[in-house]
């Protein structure tokens, strides 16, 4: 596969007389592998291309690291969950759709009661761990093409992607439900209540 493309590459190479660079993927036993490569012609006394030079660059770990980069800028810090800044980019683009009259979207708000009790009565890290359960519940209890993010702090945005009001609110509920039935390590009971806003656009 490789080897067509590179040819495939030389003939444009020798046809145009014009200098190239293409990046080429190509699928591998441990994955696929990247690969740039250059291509410069060489002309003759009589202005044709004679030959053509080229030189291929392995950049597969460029190419994960970037994946990798573009991942994290769009993921909050603690949980798996899209930052501000995705959810925003990612909720213009779905009220766009509705106002073209493509789809609908319901956006839930949730804010966790009294969290810096949490915080004082059982530590920051189950505080932590608290919020990590609850981008749990709401990655489990989502659609395929909804999407959650952690705002900041103990707040979370959901946007249900072309669902209908009573679904929306039916989640909504089974959300509310099973996070106040998050425990601390040990089985301790944390006795969570959350405050839910859930809107139509």
């Amino acid at each position: 596969v490789f080897a067509e493309l590179w040819q495939s590459a030389c003939r444009t190479a020798f046809e145009t007389g014009e200098r190239l660079e293409r990046e080429i993927e190509f699928p591998a036993a441990d994955g696929p592998r990247h690969f740039v490569v250059r291509l410069v012609p060489e002309f003759g006394a009589d202005g044709q291309v004679q030959t053509v030079l080229s030189s291929a660059r392995d950049v597969t770990e460029l190419k994960t690291l970037q994946r990798e980069m573009e991942v994290l800028a769009q993921t909050d810090s603690l949980t798996p969950l899209l930052n501000r800044r995705a959810f925003t980019e990612r909720a213009t683009v779905e009220f766009r759709k509705v106002r073209d009259g493509q789809g609908r979207l319901n956006v839930l708000l949730l804010d966790v009661d009294d969290f810096k009790a949490v915080n004082d009565t059982f530590g920051h890290l189950v505080g932590d761990q608290l919020l990590v359960g609850i981008s749990d519940v709401l990655q489990e209890e989502i659609g395929p093409y909804d999407f959650a993010a952690r705002m900041g702090g103990d707040e979370f945005c959901v946007g249900f992607v072309d669902t209908d009001d009573g679904n929306a609110r039916e989640t909504a509920e089974r959300i509310r439900r099973r996070i106040s039935e998050e425990t601390a390590p040990g089985g301790i009971a944390l006795s969570v209540q959350v405050s839910i806003g859930l809107t139509d656009v």
